[in-house]
């Protein structure tokens, strides 16, 4: 998984360092090794950091455009296109050592995660990559969304009861 000691991950391509990504995606996908088990945690942050420096090179290589759909990206092109989602599945396997604030290290790893799942699915959307049941059932998701911890709490709390007229 990792590269010979005479590599350097800077020095990786990008057709490398996405290949290596995905790899370690499937691998950890497919394994049964518990989520805290060392070897599966290595190929995690062996597999974020070749996604991270894929997404690195995919921007500075400016291998698409902003205004690009789905047709105009080079066939060859289209898989970093599953970036965001790459990186998002490892960052969620992330188990932070059990510690005082492993939670707040947890929730931090949620919040990315997400954003980089919605980013995904923005960029899709933006691309025309989804079909339109896809695009309802994300645009209802979205649409009943909290906009933060308070606003949840509102919604959940029950309103006063009022007595039935007789």
């Amino acid at each position: 998984m990792s590269l010979p000691p005479e590599c350097s991950l800077e020095a990786t391509p990008l057709p490398v360092c996405f290949a290596q990504a995905q790899a370690a995606y499937h691998w950890v996908d497919g394994s049964s090794l518990g989520g805290a088990d060392p070897a599966l945690q290595q190929r995690v942050a062996d597999g974020l950091a070749f996604a991270e420096k894929a997404a690195e090179l995919v921007s500075s290589l400016s291998v698409f455009s902003a205004n690009e759909e789905l047709e105009d990206i080079n066939t060859g092109d289209l898989k970093y296109l599953l970036l965001p989602f790459l990186r998002a599945e490892l960052i969620l396997r992330i188990q932070p050592e059990e510690a005082a604030g492993c939670h707040d290290v947890r929730l931090k790893h949620l919040r990315h995660a997400a954003a980089l799942l919605e980013a995904f699915l923005r960029d899709l959307e933006a691309r025309r990559a989804l079909r339109a049941e896809a695009r309802a059932g994300w645009e209802e998701a979205c649409a009943d969304k909290p906009l933060d911890a308070a606003a949840s709490r509102t919604l959940k709390k029950p309103g006063p009861e009022v007595p039935l007229e007789p």
